[in-house]
């Protein structure tokens, strides 16, 4: 088996890449030590990733705010190449979680959840559910990889 693994230093690819994909998992930590994942569509903005998490799942009650969480978005493909068959990408952020607070940011947030997902611009006051909470990865580390081989 061969694999050759590129690490993109580049923020503009990496913005672009994040900017493209639609869903990723988000891993949090549970009190009591357990991680807990969830695959969730997201914002990304000003370096940070933005979701939504549902206050009626069951796990809600014992997430940990205001500690570390990792979001990854993945993508795949098969290579028509006569030096590799596959290739992966992916971008994976480790951060702060916490839910967001800040009304002009909520306002921001939602604005681009409204751009990125609703097809039709006729909704202009865009709601978001009362049982879902703004959350926000505060990321304090981007790492892109892209993985060839065969």
């Amino acid at each position: 088996m061969k694999k050759n693994f590129l690490v993109v230093r580049d923020i503009v690819e990496i913005e672009k890449e994040l900017e493209n994909s639609l869903a990723g998992v988000l891993t949090l930590r549970l009190k009591g030590g357990m991680n807990y994942q969830i695959a969730t569509n997201f914002v990304y903005l000003d370096k940070n990733i933005f979701v939504t998490l549902n206050k009626d799942d069951e796990k809600f009650p014992n997430i940990k705010f205001n500690h570390y969480g990792q979001f990854i978005v993945y993508s795949s493909s098969k290579e028509d190449d006569k030096d590799f068959s596959y290739q992966i990408k992916y971008v994976s952020i480790v951060g702060e979680f916490r839910a967001l607070d800040d009304p002009k940011q909520i306002e921001l947030v939602k604005e681009k959840f409204f751009q990125k997902y609703v097809n039709s611009s006729d909704d202009i006051d865009y709601q978001i559910p009362s049982n879902l909470v703004l959350c926000i990865l505060d990321s304090k580390e981007i790492q892109f990889v892209i993985e060839n081989g065969k």
